[in-house]
């Protein structure tokens, strides 16, 4: 029999290897070289906001409020379908469940580095003692804003000002003025 005419599956694994490897570094190129976008997800009733540019991402509440759908699931596989498992910042307005249902859901499923909430008023409600749990659990940094603060992540600039009026969760929720520089090369 003719040795030349054998079958070797080394060419397609090569090819197959090859293809997978240029998806990869596809995506990530594509991620690090696009706009800025703000998305606000259906997560029925509640608010939740993802501000990207670039690597980076922003979010702006996790909550859902009697819905079927977890607000911290929903966010989790939309970032995952655009290539991101990680969120730079998770900020907090106020941890009432159509605030901030979701978030203990999502700690657990993408890579938190940073936290941000309201200094808790005298008495913690059990969301928020759960959001502070789950952020110690998963080794997420918390900070607690009592006073107006400015920040950067890449071309994010965030103005947090601080509760200003004494009452219900609501009257003490966090403000906050969110700006992003949209650089294109090219």
């Amino acid at each position: 029999r003719d040795k030349s005419k054998r079958y070797s599956p080394v060419l397609p694994a090569v090819l197959s290897l090859t293809a997978i490897v240029s998806v990869f570094v596809w995506t990530d190129i594509s991620m690090k070289n696009s706009g800025a976008a703000v998305n606000i997800l259906d997560v029925g009733d509640g608010q939740c906001i993802a501000i990207t540019q670039n690597e980076h991402t922003l979010v702006i509440d996790c909550g859902s409020s009697g819905t079927g759908e977890n607000a911290g699931s929903a966010l989790s596989s939309y970032l995952h379908s655009e290539g991101r498992g990680s969120i730079d910042c998770l900020i907090i307005t106020h941890p009432h469940s159509d605030h901030a249902g979701g978030v203990t859901g999502l700690m657990g499923l993408a890579d938190v580095a940073k936290l941000i909430l309201p200094a808790p008023e005298d008495e913690e409600t059990a969301l928020y003692k759960s959001i502070i749990d789950a952020a110690a659990k998963h080794d997420i940094k918390t900070e607690l804003v009592s006073s107006d603060e400015d920040f950067k992540i890449g071309d994010i600039s965030v103005s947090l000002y601080a509760p200003y009026a004494e009452g219900d969760g609501n009257e003490r929720g966090l403000m906050l003025t969110v700006s992003v520089v949209n650089r294109k090369c090219g």
